[in-house]
Order: structure tokens, then C-alpha cells, then sequence
């Protein structure tokens, strides 16, 4: 029960001080770039996440399960085939996006109904390749019950993210703005990739699960997220869509 309430009150001030941070950068965007401006922000927003919904197929959830059990195991072999399972999606995916990012200049502005939206999307659908390699570790970091260790790389990301809002949205007001959407998750990268490295492995006990079977819980847990965030994630860039215009 000790550790339960350490973990809890650890996860729980780091939340809230995430939220604090958070408070503090939408803020500080919606002085600057006003009702209109922040519509258009949160319209790119939805465009990068509904985009980032594919990056691993809805499998995150999966990820985080079957990474939790590894660690629980002490496997560490079973947490590098999950991260070599991953792999077998990153091509597919990977060149989707570069599809997507030729394609930005054009579909974004479309998307958002702003024009002044074409170098930004084509940051905003660009900046997603980074992920291929980030999400699947941020996935497992997530399962590995190091609370610590996940509590500072949450707390680092919400302050590196602060630190680069701040000088976009003073300097170039909307257009920085939009630009930030594309920086904050680059920018983010160095938290898990900090974490993951500084993650102990776990002992080795010698037993290796079935990789056929981490795959099919990979697509479950992929598929009903996939099609619950994508429906979702639409419905609101339709419904913004709207508004900007």
C-alpha cells in the first residue's frame, strides 16, 4: 500500500504540474494570436494527431500492455522483439507519410482553410517520421514501471515544450504558432530518448514468449483504437474546419 501511495502521489504531482505548464503555454498562445488564431492551432493539432494515430496503427496501448509484462517478467529479450515487431509496420508507415508530406503543401491549407498554413503543415506531417523511432520506446517506457524515471521525462518534455512556444509565439505571433506544432513533439523526442536510455534491463531469466502471439495482441489492441481515434480525430478537424472558415 506505501508504494502504491508513493506512486500515486509521484505520478500525480507530475500530472499536475504538466497541466500547470500547459495552462501556462496555451496562454501565453492565446494572448498573442487571439480567438481566431487559436482555432486555427488547434485545427493543425488535430490534423498532426489524427496523422499520429497511423504512425503505429493504433497498436500503443498494446505496446504499453505487452511491455509491462516483460518487464514484470524481466525479459529483456521480449522487450527488443516487441521493439523488432514494431519495425515491421515503420516502412509501410514511414512511406505513407513521406506521401503525405509531399502532399502537405497542398492538403494541409486545404484541411485547415488557411493558407498561410504551407511551410507549417509541411513541418507539421513531416515532424511525424520522428516518431517511428520515439512512440514505440515512449510505448514500452510507459510499461516498465519506473515511475521515477518516467515521472522526469514527463516533467522534462512539458518544460522543453514551454521553452519553445515561449519564443515562436512572441516573435512571429500565428504563423509561430503553428510553427510550434511541429516543434513541440520534435523537441519532445529528447525526453523518452533521454529515459530510454537511462532505463535499467531487466535480468534475463532465459524465457522468450511467442512472437506470433504478441503480434495478434498488437493488432487487437491496433485495430480498435485505430478506428475509435480516427473516426474520432475526423470529426473534429471536419467540425473546426468549419469554424476557421
Amino acid at each position: 500500500m506505501s508504494r502504491f501511495l508513493r506512486v500515486t502521489a509521484l505520478l500525480g504531482s507530475v500530472t499536475v504540474l504538466t497541466l500547470l505548464v500547459q495552462v501556462v503555454r496555451t496562454k501565453l498562445v492565446a494572448l498573442q494570436v487571439g480567438k481566431a488564431g487559436m482555432a486555427l492551432v488547434a485545427q493543425f493539432a488535430d490534423w498532426q494527431t489524427f496523422l499520429s494515430t497511423f504512425v503505429l496503427l493504433g497498436a500503443e496501448q498494446g505496446l504499453v500492455a505487452l511491455g509491462t509484462d516483460a518487464w514484470t517478467r524481466g525479459e529483456p529479450a521480449a522487450v527488443d522483439r516487441l521493439l523488432a515487431t514494431v519495425r515491421r509496420v515503420t516502412v509501410p508507415v514511414g512511406f505513407a507519410l513521406l506521401l503525405l508530406t509531399a502532399a502537405s503543401p497542398w492538403l494541409v491549407p486545404w484541411v485547415t482553410g488557411y493558407q498561410g498554413s504551407f511551410w507549417p503543415g509541411v513541418a507539421a506531417t513531416a515532424v511525424l517520421l520522428t516518431q517511428l523511432w520515439v512512440r514505440p520506446r515512449q510505448a514500452l517506457l510507459n510499461g516498465a514501471q519506473a515511475f521515477g524515471l518516467l515521472a522526469r521525462s514527463r516533467v522534462l518534455e512539458s518544460v522543453l515544450g514551454l521553452l519553445v512556444v515561449a519564443p515562436l509565439v512572441l516573435l512571429w505571433q500565428r504563423d509561430g504558432a503553428l510553427w510550434s506544432v511541429s516543434a513541440i513533439p520534435l523537441v519532445g523526442v529528447v525526453a523518452p530518448a533521454w529515459a530510454w536510455r537511462k532505463l535499467p534491463r531487466p535480468v534475463d531469466q532465459g524465457h522468450v514468449g511467442d512472437a506470433a502471439n504478441e503480434w495478434q495482441v498488437l493488432r487487437q489492441f491496433g485495430l480498435v483504437s485505430l478506428v475509435g481515434a480516427a473516426v474520432s480525430n475526423l470529426a473534429m478537424l471536419v467540425v473546426r474546419r468549419r469554424i476557421v472558415a
